[in-house]
């Protein structure tokens, strides 16, 4: 059910600077997206989580409280955030297909309108000079976007730039603190079985 919460955290995480760039007044955009996170963040009220710098963020920005995903796994929900459609609409809603559709001519990546206006796009994964992903299960033509980080931009362009973390993803690590695990609050949609408890650790 965590992956319901990923588009979510995805427009949780999208902070525009205030710092205007040259006379254009163009600002710099960074968005960060987290694979498979939910709401298990203290800003949210999750005690059982630290997580000083997303509650930083949330508490200078905007905390949305009521935002619904259209899709229950990380790939078509990206497939909306990107497009700004419906998942059904483009075809994008089986995660990961196998024989992704080219997206209609009238509709462009969210990047495509940034490039247009002048921004440099970029697309960063959580290790030095690694691509976040792009698995949008539609195809496009030419590439989505110019880098991976900062390293094209010219000093005169604004950014347009994602981050993606990658380590909520699944797998999942093992537990290995039984004491943090017993802490842990199931969430009303999950029933508290011995079966659900023993996969978190909660029992031997």
């Amino acid at each position: 059910m965590k992956a319901i919460f990923y588009l979510l955290l995805a427009t949780c995480c999208v902070f525009p600077s205030t710092i205007a760039r040259g006379e254009n007044q163009q600002v710099n955009i960074l968005w960060i997206v987290a694979d498979d996170l939910g709401i298990e963040l203290s800003c949210y009220g999750e005690q059982a989580a630290s997580t000083p710098n997303l509650d930083r963020l949330a508490a200078e920005g905007v905390r949305y409280t009521r935002a619904f995903a259209t899709a229950p796994v990380c790939s078509t929900s990206r497939t909306a955030f990107i497009t700004g459609m419906y998942q059904t609409t483009l075809g994008g809603h089986h995660h990961r297909t196998r024989n992704p559709k080219a997206l209609p001519t009238e509709i462009k990546p969210l990047g495509e309108y940034f490039k247009k206006a002048g921004y440099h796009v970029s697309n960063a994964g959580t290790k030095p000079k690694s691509r976040g992903k792009t698995d949008y299960n539609f195809t496009t033509k030419g590439k989505l976007y110019q880098a991976a980080d900062w390293s094209t931009q010219t000093p005169e362009q604004p950014f347009f730039a994602q981050v993606q973390i990658h380590e909520p993803h699944r797998p999942f690590l093992k537990n290995t603190k039984p004491e943090r695990v017993a802490k842990i609050s199931l969430p009303p949609y999950y029933p508290g079985s011995p079966h659900h408890s023993r996969r978190l650790g909660q029992l031997p």
